[in-house]
């Protein structure tokens, strides 16, 4: 595989092993970069790569913005605008599920810049009585709308909610509607930022392979592209930024 016009592609690189066939040393997680011409399991093969995948956004210690996270945030806030049109139109509260299996922050960061008014996280518990009173509370307030950003991976999810609010279908005050972004959000056209940073990334990866550094994770800190022993990442989870998720309740009220 080239990668030449590998900038403008969206989604997973073409050619890619599904990941049950990528898994690492380490357990479950799938490491991978590339280099000229091919694609590579990194941690596997003792070659740099650089951190990519929406699901495992600050999963690891000191790991920062890898590949495609801004994209994916940009498409999940576009389709909640979208969405709050119909939900003011309609007076109707949307659930709507992004991706994120054990981590929420596409949930939190779109939630925040799309003005929800609630985000449910995998990291933190959700009483669905709450979350319905909170919706209550909102149209009692006089809101027109109401728009919940779920994580995938959160206990109660799309599915736990809507079966919840149907068995309760009075307590919201709004008509429930849900929308799942699925697999949307992996591909289409990636932005400016993805786009330079990858081919930081990228850059960084060959360099180190040709000076002979193996074992390591190319990612930005500060704004700096760093190389970081994979040993000091690997299995080590970041909690989430709980004040950002307490602005995100204040900012709803």
């Amino acid at each position: 595989m080239s990668p030449r016009g590998i900038q403008i592609g969206g989604g997973p690189i073409a050619g890619r092993p599904p990941p049950s066939r990528t898994r690492d040393r380490c357990g479950d997680r799938d490491w991978w970069g590339w280099v000229p011409g091919r694609v590579i399991r990194s941690f596997a093969e003792g070659i740099p790569g650089g951190w990519r995948g929406i699901d495992h956004r600050q999963r690891f210690v000191r790991i920062r913005d890898p590949i495609d996270v801004d994209t994916a945030l940009n498409v999940a806030l576009e389709a909640i605008d979208r969405l709050k049109v119909t939900a003011s139109s309609h007076e109707r509260a949307f659930l709507v599920e992004v991706m994120g299996r054990d981590c929420g922050y596409l949930a939190l960061m779109s939630g925040i810049a799309g003005g929800a008014e609630c985000i449910v996280l995998p990291e933190a518990d959700t009483d669905p009585h709450m979350l319905a009173c909170e919706l209550r509370a909102a149209y009692q307030r006089g809101k027109s709308h109401a728009i919940v950003v779920v994580a995938e991976g959160a206990r109660y999810n799309a599915d736990g909610l809507t079966k919840y609010f149907k068995e309760h279908h009075d307590c919201t005050g709004f008509e429930l509607r849900v929308t799942k972004l699925g697999h949307i959000q992996r591909g289409g056209t990636p932005g400016v930022f993805d786009r330079l940073l990858a081919t930081r990334f990228g850059a960084a990866a060959v360099d180190h392979v040709a000076r002979g550094k193996c074992g390591i994770l190319i990612g930005l800190i500060r704004d700096e592209i760093t190389a970081t022993p994979l040993c000091e990442v690997a299995g080590k989870k970041k909690a989430p930024d709980l004040h950002l998720f307490k602005l995100a309740q204040i900012l709803a009220k």
